[in-house]
């Protein structure tokens, strides 16, 4: 696999000392990746220390440099063709497919890393509509979550008489419905995707989560962080809101096209969530082998020469 690709890294001068700064940062998870790359394939570590070594990532930026290309401006008329260019917002379609893909690939390792937490005791939904995620509720009904809500006081309250062997009042008031659950909601929220929503009714705890791809610079980590964040802001707040006295977390995994992460952020995260060390360590490596593999479907898509 990435082994001998790895080793050969030292040939370049230029390259070696490219590489040893970059995984010398902390608190990017430089431990797991090196890892990484040693279980990445060779053309995927290639290209991974072609992106780290000043003007040798293939593109047109540096194809100008070499005196290869008159120009440097990228096919898509918006910007100069750079690797960040090429990899974060080229608009030619079939790199944007690309990127989707690269994304894909990663939100998948997280999903079916997430599902097998405990799964037989929560409900999830994968890319699809806030919308789809309450109508599983409604037909599930876990814990009778879209009956009444219950408040802090009135669910203390059930609890003491279920203590006190006492048969405890039946609630009052008709069941909810769907649609009364949407009220929490504005329209625009109920049509957004988060990559994945899960109901965990053994701890009465929701869980959104996005998965986002972008820079490795710790600005790039953090400034798309901070985005996904908001992005899903009211989401959060209307699930709060609808499913009292209930916990809502929202788990936010953003990682560089090379391999960084905010690894105290994502471990932080995923420890939260239920993961051993041990499963954060794999879920950790997998998708840092899938965002470095991902990146290179970029540049070689159908339609680049």
């Amino acid at each position: 696999m990435g082994q001998q690709a790895w080793e050969a890294r030292v040939s370049v001068k230029t390259t070696e000392g490219s590489v040893d700064e970059f995984m010398s940062r902390g608190n990017s998870g430089r431990e797991i990746l090196g890892q990484a790359l040693r279980s990445s394939w060779d053309w995927a570590v290639r290209g991974w220390i072609l992106a780290l070594s000043p003007y040798r990532y293939p593109v047109k930026v540096n194809y100008a440099k070499w005196g290869k290309s008159g120009s440097s401006q990228c096919a898509c008329d918006q910007s100069a063709e750079s690797f960040i260019h090429l990899q974060l917002s080229c608009l030619l379609e079939h790199r944007r497919n690309a990127r989707q893909e690269g994304h894909n690939r990663v939100a998948k390792i997280v999903e079916n890393c997430m599902d097998n937490i405990h799964g037989n005791h929560r409900i999830s939904v994968w890319d699809k509509q806030v919308s789809t995620f309450l109508h599983s509720l409604e037909m599930s009904r876990p814990q009778a979550l879209l009956l009444n809500a219950l408040t802090i006081e009135e669910l203390g309250t059930w609890k003491r008489a279920i203590g006190q062997t006492r048969t405890p009042q039946q609630q009052a008031g008709r069941k909810r419905t769907l649609d009364d659950i949407k009220t929490y909601f504005d329209r625009e929220d109920l049509t957004k995707r988060p990559d994945g929503m899960i109901f965990d009714f053994h701890h009465r705890t929701i869980y959104v989560i996005e998965v986002a791809r972008t820079g490795d610079s710790p600005g790039s980590l953090r400034n798309r962080y901070l985005k996904k964040t908001f992005k899903y802001a009211s989401i959060v707040e209307g699930l709060r809101k609808a499913f009292t006295p209930c916990k809502v977390e929202q788990i936010t995994l953003v990682i560089g096209l090379l391999g960084s992460i905010e690894e105290s952020r994502w471990r932080q995260s995923l420890e939260a969530f239920g993961m051993t060390r041990s499963q954060q360590d794999k879920l950790i490596r997998r998708c840092m082998v899938a965002t470095i593999e991902g990146t290179h479907l970029v540049p070689v898509g159908v339609g680049d020469t």
